[in-house]
C-alpha cells in the first residue's frame, strides 16, 4: 500500500524528470541559431500543450451539449437596420427586409423562450 512519502517521492523524481527534458529541450532550441530560435520556442510550446491538455471526460466533467449556435434573433437586427435604409431608397425591397427581420425576430424569441438550454 503506497504512503504520503512513496508518492511525495514519486512526485519529486516526475519533477527532476521534467527539469532535465525542458534543460535538454532549450539547449537544443538554443543550438538552432537566432533565426529559427523563436519559431522552434513556440513549436515547442504548442507540443506541450497540445499534449497536456485533458478532455472533459478524463477530467469527470461531464460533456455540456451546446446549444444551437444560429440565432436567428441575432441575424434580424442588421437585417432590420438595412431594411429601414433600404426603405429610403427602394421601399418595396426595404419593406420586404424590414418584413423579414420581424419574423426573424419572433422566430429567435420563441426559441429563447420555448427551447430548453443544454
Amino acid at each position: 500500500m503506497p504512503t504520503p512519502h512513496d508518492h511525495k517521492e514519486q512526485r519529486q523524481a516526475l519533477e527532476e524528470r521534467i527539469e532535465d527534458l525542458a534543460k535538454e529541450l532549450s539547449e537544443l532550441i538554443n543550438a538552432s541559431g537566432a533565426k529559427g530560435r523563436e519559431e522552434l520556442r513556440d513549436y515547442a510550446i504548442s507540443l506541450l500543450q497540445g499534449g497536456t491538455e485533458t478532455s472533459s471526460r478524463e477530467a469527470g466533467v461531464p460533456p455540456t451539449q451546446s446549444s444551437s449556435p444560429f440565432n436567428p434573433f441575432a441575424l434580424a437586427i442588421p437585417l432590420l437596420l438595412v431594411g429601414l435604409f433600404l426603405l429610403l431608397l427602394f421601399p418595396p425591397i426595404g419593406l420586404l427586409l424590414i418584413l423579414g427581420a420581424v419574423v426573424m425576430m419572433i422566430w429567435g424569441g420563441v426559441l429563447a423562450l420555448f427551447v430548453k438550454n443544454r
